[in-house]
């Protein structure tokens, strides 16, 4: 998590909670791979980091995965302000 937390390190725009969040997964090869998985280490990630204040607030996750890339994996997110219709 030390990693992700360099990462994120710097200024992001301040989203009031409740969060709605898009997580793009990109893997290094074809493996397989629950992406469910991944969820918990970026939330807390998320917010060691300071990006939301507490992942209870998290009303939407749209999580996709994404072709492999060979330099290695990544995870790209999208933080928005959820707003129920």
């Amino acid at each position: 998590m030390a990693a992700a937390q360099v990462a994120l390190a710097g200024d992001h725009p301040v989203v009031e909670p409740p969060y709605d969040l898009t997580i793009e997964l990109t893997p290094p090869n074809r493996r397989r791979f629950d992406i469910d998985n991944r969820l918990k280490g970026i939330l807390d990630a998320l917010e060691v980091a300071g990006v939301i204040s507490d992942d209870c607030y998290v009303d939407r996750i749209q999580v996709e995965r994404l072709a492999p890339i060979r330099e290695g994996s990544q995870a790209a997110f999208t933080l928005s302000t959820f707003r129920s219709d």
